[in-house]
């Protein structure tokens, strides 16, 4: 309600350019720092059974507002 734009982290890089764009500000890439190694390639993995509901129901209403779905594998 408060925010004029909401950035998507699978979209950062282009729409941090919007951004800069609207406010009349130079193109300026992000950097990648201190990027995390080992770091498991499917994020369904730190989800185990038991927060799987607890995550549908903090945070169901924002993924729907945003435009997000939750993984089929939830249903």
């Amino acid at each position: 309600e408060n925010c004029d734009f909401v950035m998507k982290f699978e979209n950062l890089e282009a729409d941090f350019q919007k951004v800069l764009e609207k406010l009349n500000l130079p193109h300026t890439p992000i950097p990648v720092i201190n990027k995390t190694d080992g770091k498991k390639d499917d994020y369904l993995q730190y989800y185990t059974d038991d927060v799987i509901p607890l995550a549908k129901d903090i945070f169901g209403d924002l993924m729907t507002e945003w435009g997000y779905e939750f993984p089929k594998s939830w249903s």
